[in-house]
């Protein structure tokens, strides 16, 4: 090969790793911060909540602190949190419609449609669709 077929490789494989890493932004681990994710509620949701006792606040926090949404290669996603029963899992497919600013998570043929927002690298806000309960906004940090 020579110097411009060369050139022309580096190029279309430097193409190709940009497109395949855009498309994959989601995959990997992504730790919820309950304490920001209350930062950005919809004001009637924060209405709500500061109208809580301290104790069932700190019930809802220690319940959705520290959730892991796990967003592998293959569309498979894993959750995982912790309950008075002790560590749960959940398990489905999620699906990302990127010129949407979509992401589409089913699990137990449940699906929940989230619009989505990277604030920066490695921080993402994802604000259901069908507002369901105070934490329809999830504030998410990628840890891997």
């Amino acid at each position: 090969m020579n110097l411009k077929s060369n050139l022309i490789a580096v190029i279309l494989l430097l193409t190709y790793s940009g497109a395949m890493a855009q498309g994959n932004d989601l995959v990997g681990t992504w730790c919820l911060d309950i304490h920001k994710a209350i930062d950005v509620m919809a004001p009637a949701n924060k209405n709500h909540y500061d109208t809580l006792s301290a104790k069932i606040k700190e019930l809802a926090v220690s319940r959705m602190n520290g959730r892991e949404f796990i967003f592998s290669q293959n569309g498979e996603i894993t959750v995982n949190w912790k309950s008075r029963r002790g560590q749960e899992v959940s398990k489905g497919q999620w699906e990302k419609d990127e010129p949407q600013g979509k992401i589409s998570i089913t699990i137990n043929s449940q699906a929940s449609v989230y619009d989505y927002e990277f604030l920066s690298v490695g921080v993402l806000i994802m604000r259901m669709e069908n507002k369901q309960g105070f934490f329809d906004n999830l504030y998410l940090e990628k840890i891997n």
